[in-house]
């Protein structure tokens, strides 16, 4: 994005991990804990945040992380944001098989070796709905997104509900609670 002439500013647990990888693309990264912490920037700051494939790593307030994020959004700012979906077809099949939606060892033992927590919980999208609108926005629209192969294109375009994740785009409505 900063490359297509965006200006950004990401937010990392651990930045030093992809130290390299910043430097050489001169980003701005600042370590900031985005569950513990309020984010380093004054309020109505930003036009868009893009917050993909974190909420179901967290484990200790995911609450406070969207007020946060809400915070810093200016009046009518978007919210790109994907997540896994509960009730995805392999999480079924996981489920009835007797092996859960993941390994929770598995992905405990990654705040070990890693750093940071693997998937703590998947949601459905009336429980993502419900944390959006509490926390101050409104879904604009959920994207389908389908496959390159065709049996699994047309089941998810038959049954939208199982598909693998979500990519939600939400609009800042207020800092009010709406729950």
């Amino acid at each position: 994005m900063k490359h297509l002439g965006y200006e950004i500013v990401g937010v990392d647990i651990a930045p030093e991990r992809v130290k390299d990888f910043i430097t050489a693309n001169n980003l701005n990264v600042i370590k900031c804990n985005i569950e513990t912490q309020r984010l380093p920037f004054k309020s109505n700051t930003f036009d868009a945040v893009i917050f993909t494939e974190v909420f179901e790593h967290l484990r200790i307030d995911p609450i406070f992380t969207l007020e946060e994020i809400n915070r810093v959004l200016k009046p009518n700012g978007l919210l790109f944001f994907s997540t896994p979906n509960f009730y995805s077809l392999g999480n079924i099949k996981r489920i009835l098989s007797g092996n859960g939606f993941n390994d929770a060892f598995h992905e405990f033992m990654k705040l070990r070796k890693l750093g940071h927590m693997g998937h703590i919980r998947e949601y459905t999208l009336l429980e993502l709905r419900k944390f959006l609108n509490y926390t101050g926005f409104e879904i604009v629209e959920v994207h389908k997104f389908y496959f390159r192969n065709k049996l699994k294109s047309a089941i998810y375009k038959l049954l939208p509900r199982f598909r693998p994740f979500f990519f939600i785009v939400a609009r800042k409505i207020s800092n009010q609670r709406n729950i």
